[in-house]
């Protein structure tokens, strides 16, 4: 039996400890990446949730995103996250909410990528420019452990998410990670493009 993370632990950074944690995704090195929830941290409710990897029986502790932290482009922070995705390599993926952004409801939710060598990355937010139209909604299905092939991140390092456009259509986009070495070239390709009328709603949950 390996404790992964316990309730009055302390966080990574050390600004308080854990009191809640969300369902686990767990890999096959051992790994397991979750939300949870903290008291006694230094920002009070403004930064008391966030989403950590444990390395499993080596004890390590990795905090991925935190609520307040910045936006990897800084438009806003953190503001609450889905449950996230992990394969083998220890990348993690997940939706998040943002607070304090310039477009506000037009561009508060995100897909953000987590590796250990590139670090925060993000994948795509609403707002963003698309296909000559506009980001409008995101969806990513983190999958579980039981079934691993409903998951839209792949071993690969590759995230498949829907999307939808000002314009009105849908799709589905696959995102490939970028080598270490060539971080600029960024591959995000787009398929099964229908046109269909644009929903005016979004997920509850993020």
């Amino acid at each position: 039996l390996t404790q992964l993370a316990r309730e009055g632990q302390a966080a990574p950074d050390n600004n308080g400890s854990f009191s809640g944690f969300g369902n686990p995704a767990l890999n096959d090195a051992g790994q397991a990446a979750f939300v949870s929830t903290l008291t006694g941290t230094a920002g009070g409710t403004s930064d008391d949730f966030g989403i950590f990897r444990s390395d499993g029986s080596s004890g390590g502790l990795t905090q991925l995103a935190r609520e307040g932290q910045a936006a990897p482009d800084n438009n806003g922070s953190f503001l609450s996250f889905n449950t996230p995705a992990l394969n083998d390599a220890g990348q993690a993926v997940f939706r998040g909410r943002l607070t304090g952004t310039a477009g506000g409801s037009s561009d508060d939710r995100g897909l953000y990528f987590y590796d250990d060598l590139l670090g925060l990355i993000q994948i795509a937010r609403e707002g963003d420019p698309f296909l000559g139209s506009t980001l409008t909604n995101l969806s990513f299905i983190p999958g579980s452990t039981l079934q691993d092939e409903g998951s839209g991140l792949n071993e690969l390092g590759q995230v498949a998410y829907s999307f939808s456009l000002a314009d009105g259509r849908q799709g589905i986009a696959l995102y490939t990670i970028p080598e270490p070495a060539s971080l600029a070239l960024l591959a995000l390709g787009a398929a099964a493009l229908t046109r269909r009328q644009r929903r005016d709603t979004k997920p509850d949950d993020a």
